[in-house]
């Protein structure tokens, strides 16, 4: 089973995740151990609300990630997680850098297609390629004829071309479920994040971090069991959302 992306876009592997089992860890050890008690149930309990956790934007036909429809139940185990870490993000663009995997679900797709105003056969012939084993989810193409690989939607200024609707595997970032084991954490710091506990970083917001790992743990979850929402789920999320 593929990873949920090697740390950031860079072109390194992280020497104790290089299997995928050792990747997943964190996350299926807390969906085992918590799910059903705090809020993750099952895939299909959450999969459209992680598919549209957006609001509506109202004018623009597209929406924005948001944590607001995340369920807080089991928040807690979460934040025992994020601990004392704390980031900021300096603009440095390493994490958009190098060959690495950025996925994206169809609905995430469909939303900056809209966004960008691109028909939708277009952005994913222009910016998406396949990934058969994971069902309901692709990944981004890298500018191939740079020799750092960038993503697609890197911009010369490192910042985002899409950051108001940018994947959530983005907009999660730094708190993954791989990456909040200690181990993990310093590594990502000494080789690719410097806004790792920057000294400029402010207290971290746990609620809202915790808030994003578990977005980011359901998300996870979802691509491990090839699992992709029907339409009548994601409208029905997307109903909750606009209510």
């Amino acid at each position: 089973m593929p990873c949920f992306s090697r740390a950031g876009r860079h072109g390194q592997l992280h020497p104790t995740t290089m299997c995928g089992k050792q990747r997943l860890k964190i996350a299926w050890a807390v969906y085992k151990s918590y799910g059903r008690s705090y809020g993750l149930a099952s895939p299909s309990a959450q999969a459209a609300a992680v598919a549209v956790a957006a609001s509506p934007s109202g004018q623009d036909g597209y929406t924005q990630p948001s944590t607001a429809q995340v369920s807080d139940n089991g928040l807690e185990v979460f934040k025992a997680l994020i601990g004392q870490k704390r980031f900021i993000c300096t603009q440095c663009g390493k994490c958009c850098t190098g060959d690495g995997e950025v996925w994206v679900s169809d609905a995430e797709v469909t939303n900056i297609a809209k966004y960008l105003n691109m028909p939708l056969k277009h952005f994913i012939q222009q910016h998406t390629r396949a990934y058969s084993k994971v069902e309901g989810f692709r990944m981004l193409k890298s500018k191939l004829e740079m020799e750092t690989r960038d993503c697609t939607f890197l911009r010369a200024d490192n910042t985002c071309a899409i950051h108001p609707v940018r994947p959530l595997q983005c907009s999660t970032y730094p708190w993954w479920p791989d990456l909040l084991d200690d181990q993990e954490w310093t590594w990502e710091k000494a080789n690719v994040c410097e806004g790792f506990d920057h000294p400029d970083a402010p207290p971290t917001d746990v609620t809202e971090a915790a808030r994003q790992l578990k977005l980011a743990t359901i998300q996870e979850y979802q691509k491990r069991m090839g699992y992709k929402p029907s339409k009548k789920q994601q409208k029905a999320a997307a109903a909750a959302a606009a209510a």
